[in-house]
C-alpha cells in the first residue's frame, strides 16, 4: 500500500471517531501510522508496538495532531532519539568522570578527567538544547514562519502560487487554504536527503487530509529547468529548498526561472536558512522592485529569512 493510501486510511479512522487509547483499535492504527510517519517500516502488518511505549506515545501524539487538521505537521521522533538520547548520556558520563576526577588528589592527571568531564557535559548540554529547539521548530515554529511568509503576499484568494521544492506540502497547503478560487503548483525532484517519504503520491495525501486536493497540482522537475510558460504565477514562494542547489550559479539559475514564470506584477516571497541575501540580489539583477531579504526568524531553528520581490506590470 502507498504512503499515501496510508495516510488516507488513519484519515478513515479518525472520521470514524476511533480513539488510539482503546484496545480494539490501538494495533491496526498504530501499525498504520508507523508505515505512514515512521523512517524504518514496522516489521510487518502484524507488528505490534505495545511493548514500546515511548513510540507508541508519539503515533498518539501524531493522531491527535491529525484530528486537529494538522496532517502535515511531521513526527519528531527522530530528532529526540537522534539528539536527545545521547544527550543525556553525555551529560551524566561528563558528570560522572568529573565526579571521579575530584575524588583524587588535584595533581595533574586529576585535572584531565575533571576537564574532560565539563568539557562532555556542556556539549551534551548543548546538544540537548538544540534538540529541542528543533523539536519546537517542527512542531510549532514552522507554521508561524510560513504564515508570516504569506501574510507578506496579501493573497486576494483567485491566484495560482507556485511552490519550487515543495516537499511535503507545507507551505503548498498552508497558500492552497487561503485560495478558495485559485490554485498552488507544488514542483520538486524528490530529494530523500531532508525529509523521509519525499514524494509526489505523500504531498498530495497531505494536501487530501487537509481538504485542498481539488486545488493542488504537483509537478515532478527542476527548479532550474521547470517545465512552465512565461507568466504563469502570480506568486512563487520557496521554504528552505533553494539552498540544496550546490553551485552559486544553478541557484541564480533557479532565480531566473521563478522570475520567468512570475506574471507581471506578480510577488517572490523565498524563505530559507542562507543565501537570502544572494537571492535578493539576483532578484534585483533581474529587475524585481523592493527586493529585499528581511530580517532573521527565530521561529525556526536555525533562523530564517525571506526574500522578498514584485515584478514590475
Amino acid at each position: 500500500m502507498r504512503y499515501s493510501e496510508h495516510r488516507l486510511l488513519i484519515k478513515a479512522y479518525l472520521n470514524a471517531d476511533l480513539q488510539p487509547d482503546l484496545p480494539n483499535s490501538e494495533s491496526a492504527l498504530l501499525v498504520t501510522l508507523a508505515h505512514a510517519q515512521s523512517p524504518v517500516p514496522p516489521k510487518s502488518d502484524e507488528h505490534s508496538f505495545a511493548d514500546e511505549p515511548y513510540v507508541m506515545e508519539q503515533l498518539r501524539t501524531s493522531v491527535r495532531l491529525e484530528a486537529d487538521g494538522k496532517g502535515q505537521r511531521e513526527t519528531t521522533l527522530r530528532i529526540r532519539v537522534h539528539w536527545s538520547l545521547p544527550s543525556a548520556m553525555l551529560i551524566v558520563a561528563g558528570w560522572l568522570l568529573a565526579r571521579w576526577g575530584f575524588t583524587r588528589d588535584h595533581s595533574f592527571p586529576a585535572a584531565v578527567p575533571i576537564s574532560l568531564g565539563f568539557a562532555m557535559s556542556w556539549t551534551g548540554i548543548c546538544f540537548f538544547l538544540g534538540s529541542f529547539l528543533l523539536m519546537a521548530s517542527s512542531y510549532y515554529g514552522k507554521f508561524h514562519a510560513r504564515d508570516r511568509l504569506l501574510d507578506g503576499l496579501r493573497l486576494a484568494g483567485d491566484e495560482t502560487l507556485l511552490e519550487v521544492g515543495c516537499g511535503h506540502g507545507l507551505l503548498l497547503i498552508g497558500a492552497a487554504k487561503r485560495l478558495p478560487r485559485g490554485r498552488a503548483v507544488g514542483i520538486d525532484l524528490w530529494s530523500q536527503v531532508d525529509q523521509g517519504n519525499n514524494s509526489k503520491e505523500a504531498t498530495l495525501g497531505n494536501a487530501e487530509l487537509e481538504g485542498v486536493a481539488d486545488r493542488v497540482e504537483i509537478h515532478t522537475g527542476d527548479m532550474r529547468q521547470m517545465p512552465f510558460a512565461d507568466a504563469t504565477f502570480d506568486a512563487v514562494v520557496a521554504n528552505p529548498a533553494i539552498h540544496n542547489v550546490p553551485s552559486r550559479e544553478g541557484r541564480r539559475q533557479a532565480i531566473s526561472e521563478i522570475v520567468r514564470v512570475l506574471t507581471p506584477g506578480g510577488r517572490v516571497a523565498l524563505m530559507d536558512f542562507k543565501k537570502t541575501g544572494d537571492y535578493a540580489s539576483d532578484l534585483r539583477a533581474l529587475g524585481l522592485t523592493n527586493a529585499r531579504a528581511g530580517g532573521p526568524i527565530f521561529w525556526i531553528f536555525p533562523p530564517v529569512r525571506i526574500a522578498r520581490g514584485q515584478k514590475p506590470g
